[in-house]
């Protein structure tokens, strides 16, 4: 059986999706696309984040951020 990973991304870049590709061949995995840009799109996607969380966190073995502090 597969492990099992979220998968937090702040864009569909590149390097970006060759490294979720790769993760997928090995785990299972789930993403979500962070979204940030003015304060109201960042907090609703951080809510939409906090819900998705809630949701699969209990599901996953492990976590990984692509750039884990928003500049």
């Amino acid at each position: 059986m597969k492990h099992r990973l979220l998968f937090i991304k702040p864009m569909n870049s590149t390097f970006i999706v060759q490294d979720e590709q790769i993760l997928a061949k090995h785990f299972d995995l789930r993403s979500f696309w962070f979204r940030p840009g003015d304060a109201v799109r960042t907090a609703r996607s951080q809510f939409a984040l906090l819900m998705w969380l809630l949701k699969n966190i209990w599901w996953s073995d492990g976590l990984i951020v692509w750039f884990a502090d928003y500049h």
